[in-house]
């Protein structure tokens, strides 16, 4: 009625009534009216249940009614129950019955419908963004695994380009390539400098190579090289004597292989190389010179089995005093000849020889002659290493003739026999190892470049494996060397002025492969561009390069190593910092020691527990000093020492 009313009041008369909300409601969701008048809470209710909420828009209330409540005239106390009741009803009560019979309240339907449409829209955008960013994403994945491959191509091109320039700078070999049919042969820069020619003035015709051999080796040379070109050989191999350009000859050992034959086998391809080997032939004159001294010497010199107990060798003072054949005495036993001594005593005698806790026993026991008659002697026991085994090395000393007086000098002969010998030994055995490494490492360098070994990845690999192991096992028998020439005092130092922080950069890029392997950057800290020192540059090199090695090696991956260079009017000091591992107090004790690795021996990283050693004795040799700082799990510092010289006039070549 007051809606009627409202609409007539303002001219509206097409006006049609519907008997009830529902059949009002109805009709609007048929869509046969589009405007209608109705309570908003049936309204809200209504057009929710017929789904067409968002269809219809709610005008301004056109009519606001209070609620009535009717009674019968005259119960005043009905009607005060009524309102007393209506009272005590709570508003959150009366919602829950509004809700409950009327239904929700409904939003705004056309600000719910934009605001859907407004979100449709947004998520659409968001898919789109999403798909573009994964797009986006993708390309640059392909675009960085194509970089990568390429990258890894050229740092492997240039990693094979550096090790086979290492490979040949440090094996100090020639390469030669002969063309068999034109008789001609190319060799690198190492063959002329190997004979002191410069490069300009060698032949390199396969004459002149003949000719330059000695006329005494010459007939055995060309009948293994005609062996290895007529196919009946499959490598060629010679130890021989070549001119050199000031007349001297110098023993070279040559290897080479066929790598291209003709239909009927002939050779037309030559390759190999030539090792200088004059060193290995005058360490080996030396050895049989010194084992005619050892087998003529009245010392009694044995070598005896560490593990047997048997006699290996004796010397013909030995088997002169004894009076027994070698043949016989390879049959027996150290406590076969010394009475009252056992197998189980011996053993526990040489116990500290074979667990490395001492370099040498001495002891005085007795020999049993082979006629029964006994004298004493002096017992001097070492071990060593005797073709790829331990041994015992003695030195038996007789003691029948000799008085206390001079005993001192007879023990002193002894000592310095031992000494002498086990250096000669040493030397001669590292030299001896030197042949057949070199030999490895040469041939491994060949099969690297194989196309048969190239084209298999595994065996490719076991190559590399053989390459590096003997490298690693030659700079073993070197550092063997070295400490052998430093005990026997041998050691030739060169005096000269040489600048550290361009020596310092040298011998940190011969590391930087390594170190990048492992992650580990270098820092420098230097206030001058010049650090002149006195001393012997190619040892200076070895000292730097074996702190170095260490700090990369005792590492931890993604560690860093710091060197810094200061000096004074005096003194110039350089300190290698690492942050690896570190030291402990009893292993700094021991750090010097030689073949003691302080527990690496346990571990994977390779090393022979005498650098350091070796590093010690050179940084003295040259007046120099080193120190040494660590705290475990830290790091380590290792710092020289050296006298400070600034030479008149410091030239490019002094500095490199």
């Amino acid at each position: 009625g007051a809606c009627i009313d409202f609409l007539h009041g303002r001219g509206v008369d097409t006006v049609e009534k519907y008997p009830s909300y529902e059949s009002l409601v109805t009709a609007a969701a048929a869509s046969k009216i589009r405007i209608f008048c109705i309570d908003k809470p049936p309204a809200e209710y209504l057009l929710t249940k017929h789904h067409v909420e968002g269809d219809y828009r709610f005008s301004a209330p056109l009519y606001v009614g209070q609620f009535h409540r009717a009674f019968r005239k005259g119960n005043a106390s009905l009607m005060s129950r009524v309102e007393d009741g209506f009272a005590k009803i709570t508003e959150a009560e009366l919602e829950a019955v509004d809700k409950k019979w009327l239904g929700s309240a409904l939003d705004r339907p056309g600000g719910w419908l934009v605001a859907r449409y407004v979100a449709y829209v947004v998520l659409v955008l968001v898919a789109l963004a999403l798909a573009l960013i994964l797009w986006n994403r993708s390309l640059r994945r392909l675009v960085s695994l194509n970089t990568a491959e390429l990258t890894r191509a050229l740092d492997q091109l240039r990693l094979s380009e550096a090790r086979w320039k290492f490979a040949l700078d440090g094996a100090r070999d020639a390469l030669w390539d002969f063309d068999v049919a034109t008789g001609e042969e190319h060799v690198s820069s190492r063959w002329p400098e190997m004979l002191g020619f410069a490069e300009a003035e060698i032949d390199t015709s396969y004459r002149s190579w003949e000719n330059s051999i000695h006329p005494d080796d010459r007939p055995k040379v060309l009948s293994r090289l005609r062996a290895s070109t007529d196919g009946s050989a499959d490598i060629y191999e010679s130890e021989h004597r070549v001119r050199c350009k000031n007349g001297s000859w110098k023993w070279i050992l040559a290897r080479g292989k066929v790598i291209a034959r003709d239909a009927n086998g002939k050779a037309l391809r030559m390759i190999g190389t030539r090792s200088d080997i004059t060193e290995r032939i005058r360490a080996g004159e030396e050895r049989d010179r010194f084992a005619s001294i050892v087998k003529r010497s009245f010392t009694e010199i044995y070598l005896v089995d560490s593990e047997t107990l048997r006699f290996d060798y004796a010397n013909d003072g030995a088997l002169r005093n004894l009076g027994y054949s070698m043949e016989a005495l390879r049959q027996m036993t150290p406590f076969e000849i010394k009475p009252g001594l056992t197998e189980a005593s011996l053993r526990n005698i040489i116990e500290p020889l074979i667990r490395r806790e001492k370099e040498s026993i001495v002891f005085e026991t007795q020999h049993r002659r082979a006629d029964g008659s006994v004298y004493p002697v002096e017992v001097h026991l070492q071990l060593t290493v005797f073709e790829d085994h331990p041994v015992l090395l003695s030195l038996v000393l007789d003691m029948t003739e000799r008085k206390e007086t001079d005993k001192l000098r007879t023990a002193k002969e002894a000592a310095e026999l031992a000494s002498h010998t086990k250096t000669i030994f040493v030397a001669s055995m590292s030299h001896e190892l030197r042949t057949p490494l070199n030999s490895i490492l040469g041939f491994a360098q060949l099969l690297e470049y194989e196309p048969v070994v190239r084209a298999t990845e595994s065996v490719l690999k076991k190559v590399t494996h053989i390459r590096s192991a003997g490298k690693h096992l030659l700079a073993m028998v070197e550092d063997i060397l070295d400490l052998s020439s430093i005990e026997a005092g041998k050691l030739v130092l060169v005096s000269e002025p040489v600048e550290m922080l361009h020596l310092l950069l040298d011998c940190a890029a011969l590391a930087e492969m390594q170190a990048q392997r492992n992650k580990i950057n270098f820092n420098y800290r230097h206030d001058d561009e010049d650090y002149w020192v006195v001393g012997d540059r190619k040892r200076l090199k070895q000292v730097l390069v074996n702190l170095l090695s260490n700090a990369i090696k005792y590492n931890r991956d993604g560690g860093a190593i710091n060197c810094s260079l200061s000096q004074d009017a005096h003194c110039v000091t350089i300190a290698i910092q690492d942050t690896g591992i570190g030291l402990t107090g009893a292993q700094m004790s021991k750090l010097f020691e030689p073949f003691n690795r302080l527990g690496a021996e346990n571990s994977a990283t390779e090393g022979t527990g005498i650098g350091l050693v070796i590093v010690k004795q050179l940084v003295l040799a040259m007046n120099g000093t080193i120190n040494v700082v660590s705290e475990a799990d830290t790091g380590s510092t290792f710092t020289l020492t050296f006298l400070r010289r600034v030479p008149a006039e410091s030239s490019p070549a002094q500095a490199a």
